[in-house]
């Protein structure tokens, strides 16, 4: 069996387009090899569109980047201006050229990347592939028992998702302590054990 978290199934929207089709196909194979936590299902549907605007914000973030460099570089060149062999101006003509091709080139990528905040064929297509393989959620009496014994795990820093008590609030935090737990109750009844 194949089980995924929901970071991996959220790299999908990280993913060019031909890693993007590779990794479906592949799991078009692993199909019926595929089974999934409740709770990896359930922070991939919470962060899926987080996800797809990060991408996008990711072109605007680039952009400013690609804005502040030239400034930044001229500041710093500006100490050598009485060189005697270094010319700042060509040197800095260069680099606006190279910027502003990267700004065109940036542009142009931003053109063909997909807008899936409506239409998400992507994300329709990973939902077929993992129909009906999706375990049950915990009920919320043993979710409350999971979050109280990983209270006392995450104080002796034992995983897992300690960590994620520094980044996640509430009960968010033990997210991947609900998905292992799920893991193994799903292996327990699906074994010869």
């Amino acid at each position: 069996m194949f089980v995924f978290d929901a970071s991996m199934l959220l790299n999908i929207y990280r993913y060019s387009p031909e890693t993007q089709k590779t990794f479906l196909t592949i799991l078009e194979r692993l199909k019926d090899r595929i089974w999934l936590p409740h709770q990896a299902v359930f922070e991939f549907s919470k962060n899926r569109c987080g996800v797809i605007d990060d991408q996008l914000k990711a072109y605007t973030d680039v952009d400013k980047m690609l804005d502040d460099a030239y400034p930044a570089l001229e500041k710093q060149l500006s100490t050598f201006k009485r060189h005697p062999s270094i010319s700042i101006a060509e040197v800095l003509a260069s680099v606006k050229s190279g910027l502003e091709a990267a700004k065109d080139a940036l542009a142009k990528n931003k053109e063909s990347h997909p807008d899936l905040s409506g239409l998400d064929p992507v994300g329709q297509k990973l939902e077929e592939l993992i129909d009906r393989k999706i375990g049950p959620p915990f009920t919320n009496e043993k979710l409350l028992n999971i979050y109280g014994a990983g209270e006392i795990r995450y104080r002796l820093q034992q995983p897992p998702g300690y960590m994620d008590t520094k980044i996640k609030p509430g009960n968010e935090k033990y997210g991947d302590l609900v998905l292992w737990l799920q893991v193994i109750e799903y292996a327990k009844k699906n074994t010869n054990q």
